[in-house]
């Protein structure tokens, strides 16, 4: 049975791997009511910044998450943003991030 220890969940076998999992499973979880939900594409956006990424950011912060994991699950959620956007998969992460226009 996993202890919880500053925060983090400690398990017998000493990884994060079930966190791991846990955590995309709630990405996922998170990113599909969003999309689910009768809000327009910007109010969605909204939603994944203030709501997701803050829910997501204790996770990434404490455990020890491959960055090639999180490279994926940043991919799946720019997919998302490009849909709730209106914008073609080719729009470079660039022009989505960018603070100026």
């Amino acid at each position: 049975k996993p202890i919880k220890f500053l925060g983090r969940w400690i398990r017998a076998e000493g990884k994060d791997k079930a966190v791991i999992e846990t955590t995309k499973v709630d990405l996922n979880t998170y990113l599909q009511r969003l999309d689910d939900s009768c809000l327009s594409g910007i109010q969605k956006c909204w939603g994944y910044q203030y709501m997701v990424l803050a829910k997501m950011k204790w996770p990434l912060a404490i455990y020890d998450i491959p960055l090639t994991t999180v490279t994926r699950w940043e991919q799946h959620t720019n997919s998302f943003l490009r849909k709730w956007l209106g914008v073609g998969h080719t729009l470079s992460n660039i022009c989505l991030f960018s603070q100026t226009s």
